[in-house]
């Protein structure tokens, strides 16, 4: 399919100079693939809103014949754009694409057939410099001597470092098995196998009523639910109003209550029952007087005790009785040293 620009009808240029940070370059497509199937494969990551493709050259041997396609296409946001760019290397109509950022003037610039590429890109130069005989120091006294044991092995484990997948690899993996799922998701949707069954099944709802018949069962099982509830709530009133169940209860309760202090009205009329209370009550108060003088006799005793050590303490600290010393007072504790007084000099 050769692009727009390519059959005459639009030469501006394309990707647009302020849609480049929208813009994926889509390229290693099989012959014939459509603009359908490229909207289809990316729909999963935003909404597109220009896309372009044009045939790729199969070289001198078969100019005419085209060998793959490219594409570019604009995407609505940044963020769609590197949500397409994560599909890299994914299988789109049984062939992997490369994905990249488009670069600007891509509708003026020739494509290039895939010989003349591989034969330009970086990897084929180190091939070519790598290749026995090849590079400016092959073959020369200049020669790199062969590397020994040591530099073999670094080598070998640099090699195998750097084939372990980094975390933006493992990302961009599992993009792509989202994507994949997504877009098979989408074919099963448009599957006409599926399409065939959910008619047939929308068919046969309509003739049986199927889907208001669920419906209503569900209302009438809620109506009966109420109307149970509300049918048990009604048969405990009657029954509670027919045989004044509660206002029994009440009464039963009512009626201990008096019961209790009829009793109580009673024994307290018998001459003994009050005497007996009474001399209860007067025990227990003069048990009470009785503490209360304890106590008070057991504070007062203490007052005494402390009373009686005055003296005691008194001549063990050295402290001399009242009306001075006398021959059978302690000695004295040292005297203190005379205090010196500076005198003052007045101006």
């Amino acid at each position: 399919m050769a692009s727009s620009a390519a059959n005459g009808a639009d030469t501006s240029p394309f990707p647009p100079p302020d849609a480049l940070e929208r813009a994926v370059l889509v390229t290693g497509l099989a012959p014939g693939t459509s603009e359908a199937t490229l909207r289809d494969f990316f729909s999963f990551c935003g909404k597109l809103v220009a896309l372009r493709t044009r045939d790729v050259p199969g070289g001198a041997d078969a100019p005419d014949v085209p060998s793959s396609m490219e594409a570019v296409l604009v995407f609505d946001t940044p963020t769609a754009r590197q949500t397409a760019l994560l599909l890299h290397d994914s299988a789109l109509a049984d062939v992997r694409v490369c994905i990249t950022p488009a670069a600007a003037g891509w509708s003026a610039t020739p494509p290039v057939p895939p010989a003349a590429a591989a034969a330009a890109s970086p990897a084929a130069a180190a091939a070519t410099a790598a290749a026995p005989g090849g590079g400016a120091a092959a073959g020369g006294a200049d020669a790199a001597a062969p590397p020994n044991a040591a530099a073999a092995a670094a080598a070998a484990a640099s090699a195998a470092a750097a084939a372990l997948p980094n975390p933006e690899a493992i990302r961009a993996f599992f993009a792509r098995v989202t994507a994949e799922a997504a877009r098979a998701a989408g074919a099963l949707e448009r599957n006409p196998v599926v399409t065939s069954v959910r008619a047939q099944a929308a068919d046969v709802d309509a003739a049986y009523h199927l889907s208001a018949r669920v419906a209503a069962a569900g209302a009438l099982a809620r109506t009966a639910t109420a109307e149970l509830t509300s049918g048990v709530v009604a048969a405990a009133t009657t029954v509670d109003e027919t045989y004044g169940v509660r206002r029994g209860v009440a009464t039963g309760v009512e009626t201990v209550g008096g019961v209790v202090g009829g009793v109580r009205d009673e024994a307290m009329r018998n001459e003994n029952v009050r005497a007996a209370v009474g001399a209860v009550g007067g025990g227990v108060e003069a048990a009470l007087g009785m503490g209360r003088a304890a106590v008070g006799a057991a504070w007062k005793g203490g007052e005494d005790l402390v009373r009686s050590f005055g003296p005691v303490v008194e001549h063990v600290a050295g402290v001399p009785p009242a009306g001075g010393g006398g021959a059978g007072a302690p000695p004295a504790g040292p005297t203190p040293p005379p205090t010196t007084t500076t005198p003052t000099t007045e101006l």
